[in-house]
């Protein structure tokens, strides 16, 4: 994958990508915590939703 590729996905675009092609792979690990790329995108579009579904986003 060249650099200008690369550059023009997000984090997001990774992640999924990696959940597609390794879902049971672990992807974090935090302490005695583990997901996997399945578990973690779910958590994310978890963390997403409310977003998506009207509610703003707080700001400081």
């Amino acid at each position: 994958m060249s650099h200008a590729i690369a550059t023009r996905q997000t984090l997001g675009d990774l992640l999924r990508r990696a959940r597609l092609r390794h879902p049971h792979k672990l992807a974090i690990r935090c302490g005695a915590a583990a997901w996997t790329y399945a578990e973690f995108d779910a958590i994310c579009n978890q963390l997403t939703a409310p977003r998506a579904e009207g509610v703003p986003c707080l700001t400081s």
